[in-house]
């Protein structure tokens, strides 16, 4: 035992138990593939992760994948919007992304407290309007009983991923890889996204913008008066080209794990 004095041992308790409240949360929740990603809490235990724990070990070998669950397509653009927060930068952010139309929303964050991540959504969702469902992984923030009041308030229904595996979470995923992407070679952030959002889409020759909102909104490359004239696409033709679409990812990756 240490001696120290009773509001000493109350100041390590309180700093130890925060400490380690983290630190169970990202192991429950899976490491980030980066250290730099890391919450800064849990960024000393970072060489020591499942590589010198035998039982992590064991519990990791014994784990089997999580069959892909297939992503049904919405019919409406905004009904279905994945959520997740990410690091770039030193920067931290959150980004919501529409399963319909894959339009890219990202808001700059001073801190990942719940509040501030909910006042960020109500301003998108007051562009956008507000989406029946969104689904996150299982943070703290998004597991919080704050977070579920204001999905109840605004009548949304909360989809989260498996503690162990976040595969459901997929589409907000590939979004982040996207914007880190673009990011890493951009001068102007926010140029940049409104550019993602203006390109037509493969296969499609419709940008994300237009499936959201139906018409092309103005960047800085030049464009006559009829490409941002508002315009209405057959939606069922839109359903079908991301049907097949993420058909395709998925056989792409069940053939990369065999």
């Amino acid at each position: 035992m240490i001696s120290v004095s009773k509001s000493r041992y109350v100041e390590i308790k309180e700093k130890t138990q925060s400490e380690l409240q983290t630190l169970y949360q990202v192991i429950s929740n899976g490491w980030p593939d980066n250290r730099s990603e890391a919450p800064a809490e849990v960024k000393q235990y970072w060489d020591s992760r499942i590589q010198n724990c035998s039982k992590c070990a064991e519990y990791q070998n014994k784990q089997r994948a999580e069959p892909l669950m297939p992503t049904v397509t919405p019919d409406l653009p905004y009904t279905m919007v994945g959520c997740d927060l990410f690091d770039f930068q030193l920067s931290k952010y959150l980004l919501l992304v529409d399963y319909y139309s894959t339009y890219i929303d990202v808001v700059e964050l001073s801190s990942t407290t719940t509040s501030l991540i909910t006042n960020a959504m109500k301003q998108i969702f007051a562009c956008h309007g507000i989406p029946l469902r969104i689904r996150s992984d299982n943070g703290p923030q998004f597991s919080s009983t704050e977070f579920n009041k204001f999905c109840q308030a605004y009548g949304i229904e909360h989809q989260t991923s498996s503690p162990h595996f976040q595969s459901s979470n997929r589409e907000a995923e590939r979004a982040i890889q996207t914007v880190k992407r673009l990011w890493s070679k951009a001068e102007n952030k926010y140029l940049t996204l409104l550019d993602y959002r203006t390109t037509p889409l493969e296969g499609i020759k419709l940008s994300p913008a237009q499936l959201l909102m139906g018409r092309r909104p103005r960047n800085t490359l030049p464009a006559s008066t009829e490409i941002l004239k508002p315009r209405i696409d057959n939606a069922i033709v839109v359903k079908e080209h991301f049907i097949k679409r993420r058909q395709n990812k998925r056989s792409i990756m069940t053939l990369g794990e065999v």
